[in-house]
């Protein structure tokens, strides 16, 4: 990382940042994150004041234990109850051959850039931040399958 200096880790910086934004979306993590009513579609559970509700329409929800329909603020924070299944298990799974698809094309595109003698140390350097971001992934995704 010598050769580009306080750039490298500038963009070392930037893409471990963008790799902790990313892995927050993945099926598991996401369910920890709070969110707004409005961002619900209808019939998704949500857990709002301790009570876990379905969304029933552009501002009401049905609450799961007595069946009571109430009026949500549009910009109310709610959270996704934490469920872990089968289908859960696919879509991490699916996100992660999505990610990495992305992120092998990506690193493809930036090693045809970098074509030449004058850039050999520059391939070597993306190769190994490369290499070290793959981990990075595996790691996380591993991480959020044990949860």
């Amino acid at each position: 990382m010598q050769e580009l200096g306080g750039d490298a880790i500038f963009i070392d910086s930037i893409l471990h940042c963008k790799i902790l934004w990313i892995t927050h979306f993945s099926a598991q993590a996401i369910t920890l994150l709070p969110m707004k009513f409005s961002q619900l579609v209808i019939g998704d559970r949500f857990i709002y004041q301790d009570t876990e509700y379905t969304k029933s329409g552009p501002l009401q929800a049905v609450a799961k234990s007595t069946g009571i329909e109430k009026m949500i603020m549009r910009a109310a924070n709610v959270q996704l109850p934490q469920t872990h299944s089968a289908e859960n298990d696919q879509r991490s799974e699916e996100t992660e051959g999505v990610l990495e698809a992305l992120l092998a094309t990506y690193h493809n595109a930036c090693m045809e850039n970098l074509t030449g003698t004058d850039n050999n140390q520059k391939r070597i350097q993306m190769e190994a931040l490369f290499n070290k971001i793959q981990q990075e992934f595996k790691n996380v995704f591993k991480k959020n399958s044990e949860l």
